[in-house]
């Protein structure tokens, strides 16, 4: 299990191990559904 936390500006900072396996990818898709986060990489 990997720990994201979110700030007081409820911002997410996402773990470097959960970022490896999508390099030089900047920007995400993010929604929420029945309360789970779900975030999907936009390639450039």
């Amino acid at each position: 299990m990997m720990l994201a936390p979110k700030t007081s500006k409820d911002q997410v900072t996402l773990p470097k191990n959960a970022l490896k396996g999508i390099p030089n990818t900047e920007h995400f898709d993010v929604t929420t559904k029945d309360g789970v986060l779900i975030s999907s990489n936009l390639s450039p």
